[in-house]
């Protein structure tokens, strides 16, 4: 099971027709659009997936205790698009 959070109006079939009004918080940063993915570094509270830690690609997988945030930056790396949010099952 997982949330998906638009903060950027897309036009794909499946995109709801508003962006997210809401505030998302992480480690007490509020991740609006204007959020870049360079600032994932300073956020403490997180832990960057090893697989993703030179923040080169466009989806970043970020970990805060047992809940799994994947971040979009699909246009560039200095818009937050999205985030996608999941928990960890247990092994």
């Amino acid at each position: 099971m997982s949330i998906s959070l638009d903060l950027v109006k897309s036009n794909y079939k499946f995109s709801p027709k508003k962006s997210s009004q809401g505030i998302f918080i992480v480690d007490s940063q509020v991740l609006r659009p204007d959020f870049p993915q360079s600032a994932l570094r300073d956020l403490r509270a997180v832990q960057i997936d090893p697989t993703d830690k030179t923040l080169t690609r466009p989806v970043t997988k970020v970990l805060h205790e047992k809940i799994i945030l994947i971040l979009e930056y699909l246009s560039s790396r200095k818009q937050l698009e999205g985030v996608g949010i999941s928990w960890q099952t247990k092994d």
